[in-house]
């Protein structure tokens, strides 16, 4: 079998298995193409593993060491401490290329909206439309199915470097994600989150918490790590809310509550943290099938409904079915009925589950799991 694309030991342990029957000079070539022995020989930033002991070994290109033996895969002196600090790191970088790269096309939509007369006072429906159409135009440039004399206002150019740009930083994203894999991979809740109830989860996501939250054995209890992730609600004045509804207030109605800077800072609400608890969400959520985490959404978006009604009743409507105008409403389609906020309630404790779980598992690794306990 000849080692090609990606990096041996970014395979999962099955994968690692099959690579012990794979000739060493095939891998050897490859370390020596891609340059990984020279900058893993120089390395300093990795005291925590043994670079090169064992004629078998084979590099990351973040300089950790998989050894295979007997056709297993062994962690070398990696102490959890070191690859939380790792994944912190990495996903710092993830986060700012992340940042950086939807500044850049949000900047460059909106200029190619520009001119297809886009202005700041239209309606949201046509601000909508015409981002859309941006969309559609920048693809068509981007792919050069525009003509030059079909360009009008618009500087290609402008257009292909801002896109360049962009595959740019996405390319530096996935570099990041592959780093990340590959420590998160030698934890020892790796295992733990392969098991068939953690469907819809996932290696990256595990390196991603990590990289937010650090090692979950500074954590006294779940509730701290759901309040780092944004999954916990901040009381004041008889008022508890989530991070997102105390957001969306911002004092602008009189007389209601609003979260100062000191409080906010209390708080430790990230948007972005909480972003990442919402994808993870959405994974268990669509993937965990007949899995706790997808019971767990169903029993709690289903008492929802059945003791929060009026979660249910159309937010524009108001329950009513009908438009302003009389007609049919339209974001309800004239039902009357969203259940946006049961299943946004569902989804939450179903993460929040998951989060319990990863970090009993975390600080009891070395014990038998229960399963049903903490389903």
């Amino acid at each position: 079998m000849r080692v090609t694309g990606t990096p041996p030991v970014l395979a999962t342990k099955q994968r690692a298995a099959e690579l012990t029957s794979e000739t060493d000079s095939g891998i050897g070539s490859y370390l020596q193409r891609s340059g990984w022995e020279q900058e893993c020989n120089r390395s300093k930033r990795y005291p925590d593993f043994n670079i090169f002991e064992d004629e078998r070994s084979h590099v990351t290109d973040v300089g950790i060491v998989l050894i295979f033996k007997e056709r297993k895969m062994i962690r070398k002196n990696a102490s959890v401490a070191s690859i939380s600090q790792e994944l912190q790191s990495l996903q710092r970088q993830r986060a700012w290329y992340l940042k950086s790269r939807n500044m850049i096309a949000n900047r460059l939509q909106a200029t190619v909206a520009g001119t297809l007369n886009y202005h700041a006072s239209m309606p949201e429906k046509e601000r909508l439309k015409l981002f859309k159409e941006a969309t559609v135009l920048i693809d068509k440039i981007v792919k050069e199915e525009m003509k030059p004399k079909e360009d009008g206002l618009m500087s290609i150019p402008l257009v292909k470097t801002t896109a360049e740009a962009i595959a740019g930083f996405n390319e530096m994203k996935k570099d990041s994600e592959k780093k990340m894999v590959v420590l998160a991979q030698i934890l020892p809740v790796a295992e733990w989150v392969g098991h068939v109830d953690q469907r819809g989860f996932g290696i990256l996501f595990l390196g991603i918490i990590i990289g937010e939250t650090g090692d979950l054995a500074n954590y006294a209890n779940p509730a701290k790590v759901w309040r780092r992730l944004g999954c916990a609600p901040f009381t004041k004045d008889n008022e508890t809310l989530m991070g997102a509804t105390w957001k969306s207030r911002g004092g602008r109605k009189k007389g209601q509550t609003k979260l100062h800077a000191e409080e906010w800072e209390e708080f430790g609400y990230s948007p972005r943290r909480r972003s990442i608890s919402y994808l993870i969400g959405e994974g268990i959520v669509k993937l965990n099938r007949d899995g706790p985490y997808r019971a767990r959404y169903d029993e709690a978006k289903a008492l929802a409904v059945e003791n929060h009604p009026d979660w249910t009743k159309c937010p524009i409507c108001k329950g009513t079915k009908k438009s302003a105008k009389g007609g049919k409403c339209s974001n309800c389609k004239g039902t009357g009925i969203m259940m946006k906020h049961c299943h946004l309630h569902g989804m939450l404790l179903a993460t929040k589950l998951l989060l319990k779980n990863l970090w009993i598992e975390w600080n009891n690794g070395d014990k038998d799991y229960d399963w049903k306990k903490h389903n």
